[in-house]
């Protein structure tokens, strides 16, 4: 690859981490995180080899192990917080990139925590959720433990089986069966 396509490469890989950064500013995360991702633009901006090629020459990195997650009540726990301070109308709103044609802050973000856990929580702003008109039931929650390997996880109400009607941790429903809160 010539140098010129490399930079550009480089640069717009760079960029993408740039507007990780600034997005993670708006949603009030910690800072360490976006400045992490700031630094990790600017290394890869100031790269005169394709990182690509980098990558490639040392192989892909081994799998981490699972993360640990919290139980599906506590996620239960925060679905049912934000929903209710969404709705009460006491949480700051930020504007998502997508899906905000008046560029107005509308998305309630929650931060809060758990014992060890810290968890972001918001609508869900997928296509999908606002073509069915439902973008005001999938709640997805954002957590870590103080790794700082962030996890998520989709809560909605379950539209068919044996938990219809009830909130749901998408892939945990079996955990969900027995929770109240899930009712």
């Amino acid at each position: 690859m010539k140098e010129p396509d490399i930079i550009a490469e480089n640069a717009a890989i760079a960029g993408r981490l740039r507007r990780a950064a600034d997005l993670l500013e708006q949603q009030d995360a910690t800072p360490y995180r976006a400045q992490a991702f700031r630094r990790a633009a600017a290394t890869l901006a100031g790269l005169d080899a394709s990182v690509v090629d980098i990558v490639e020459r040392v192989g892909a990195p081994p799998a981490p192990a699972p993360a640990e997650e919290p139980p599906a009540a506590m996620i239960l726990d925060v679905d049912h917080e934000y929903r209710a301070r969404a709705e009460a109308g006491s949480l700051p709103r930020i504007t998502p990139q997508r899906f905000t044609p008046t560029r107005a802050p509308w998305l309630p973000i929650l931060h809060t925590a758990r014992g060890r856990w810290r968890f972001t929580a918001l609508w869900s702003n997928t296509r999908q959720a606002h073509e069915l008109g439902k973008s005001h039931d999938g709640v997805v929650i954002y957590f870590h433990n103080g790794d700082h390997r962030e996890r998520q996880r989709t809560v909605v109400t379950e539209t068919h089986g044996e938990l219809e009607g009830r909130r749901v941790v998408r892939g945990r429903e079996a955990e969900c069966r027995e929770e109240p809160r899930a009712a």
